[in-house]
């Protein structure tokens, strides 16, 4: 919940300069992203993955960033043909198997182009742990 919050006030105060100075600092920035417990996934407005966080990229079990770069993010869905949406929904690691998540979608704006921030929570643990 609390890169939600983050990425929600992102948004909201894009227009600060003095935010801008301290937000894109990209050591700063790069270590928030890195130690949240959500899988972030960075796309353009047509959903062509742009970047990951470690989280989503540990959560799909990717072994390196290019192995989705540039790639649709409705590949990450179980069913294909579906479309990513909110909620709780099913995707597919990187060797196929299933697993249950959540899907958070936020826009952003900056520099004139539009971005999806995705975030993923991964429910696998938690659908175990209630069996």
């Amino acid at each position: 919940m609390g890169i939600i919050a983050l990425v929600a006030f992102i948004i909201h105060y894009n227009s600060h300069k003095s935010l801008k100075s301290i937000l894109y600092n990209e050591g700063f920035l790069n270590t928030i992203l890195n130690t949240t417990a959500d899988g972030i996934i960075l796309t353009d407005e047509n959903g062509t993955i742009l970047d990951v966080n470690k989280k989503a990229q540990n959560i799909f079990k990717w072994p390196n960033k290019a192995e989705i770069i540039a790639k649709h993010c409705d590949e990450l869905l179980l069913d294909k043909g579906k479309r990513i949406s909110l909620g709780k929904t099913q995707l597919k690691k990187s060797d196929g198997t299933p697993m249950a998540a959540e899907i958070n979608i936020h826009m952003a704006e900056y520099g004139g182009n539009k971005y999806q921030i995705v975030l993923i929570t991964d429910l696998s643990d938690s659908i175990l742990q209630s069996k």
